[in-house]
Parts: C-alpha cells; structure tokens; sequence
C-alpha cells in the first residue's frame, strides 16, 4: 500500500473499489475489499437492528455494536469485519462500553509484539495483537470503537468465509 496513492481492487475481471490506501483499508465497501488488505478477522452474526447510526449484532453470545457497510434493514445474517488494531485489552474493572470477552485459545510471538487469537464464544474467534504476552486460556476484556467496526451482510460472500 507504500506504493501507490491511489489502489484499485479487482475481482473477476470486475473493479470493486478505487481510493486511496486507508480509504480502502478502513472503509471497503463489500467484504471482499475488506478481507483482501491486511489481516481481518470476520465473524459471522445474528443482525438485531441499528442504534442509532451503529449495527448491532450478536456475535458468540455477546452484542458487538458497528458501523454497517451498507443497509442491513431485512437481513438475518451479518458479517463483522475487525481488524487486530482496533480491539485494545483492558481491565475488566476499568472497561467502558464497547467490550467482549472471551479466552486466549493461542499465541505467536513476532518479535516486536505478539499475535493472540481470543475465542470469545460460540466458536467465534478474532485475532489480537497483544502487548505485552497474554497466557493461553486467559480471560481477557477487549475494548473497541464501534467506528472501527465494519458490518455486512453475508450475500454471496459466504464462500469467501469458508476460504
């Protein structure tokens, strides 16, 4: 994404999105844009309705609250795109809203930080990156902004879930 200022994303043959790096990294417009940059965990969940400007879903037994994508108003099935970035550990005393909680199932160190991936109910699992080391079956706390958050609906993407 150094390279250019402008990017263009393809599937098929077909453009999906043109904009700069961080427009395309932070507001794809379908998941496949949104799950070809970077790395991205996406979690699939029930749609109960907006707050507001935000989505709310049910993920693992838990509501994540997000920006929708696109009009949700008449789907079932959702997808919520979280990038490593935008979940912070917190202190389960000190969390504000905006939080899930689930258990470290594993761990990579990389040097300069560790990868954790936190399974956080109902098999529904996403990435971390952590700071300084979490132990495996730890119970952890993850603040986000649900600005940061992206919800979709699943559509034709299902196939690139199963990838």
């Amino acid at each position: 994404m150094s390279l250019a200022d402008r990017i263009a994303v393809m599937n098929a043959g077909k453009i999906l999105q043109i904009g700069t790096p961080e427009e395309i990294y932070r507001r794809p417009r379908n998941l496949f844009v949104a799950l070809f940059l970077g790395r991205t965990s996406a979690i699939t969940g029930k749609y109960l309705g907006m707050d507001g400007r935000y989505a709310r879903i049910s993920v693992g037994g838990q509501i994540l609250i997000g920006t929708p994508m696109e009009d949700l108003s008449g789907e079932e099935e959702t997808v919520a795109v979280i990038r490593p970035e935008d979940l912070e550990v917190v202190d389960e005393a000190k969390s504000q809203p905006y939080t899930l909680s689930g258990k470290v199932i594993f761990t990579m160190y990389l040097g300069h930080s560790r990868q954790a991936i936190v399974d956080i109910g109902e098999g529904a699992r996403i990435s971390i990156t952590v700071n300084p080391r979490r132990s495996l079956g730890e119970r952890v706390t993850l603040q986000y902004s649900p600005d940061d958050i992206l919800i979709c609906r699943i559509g034709d993407w299902r196939q690139l879930l199963q990838e």
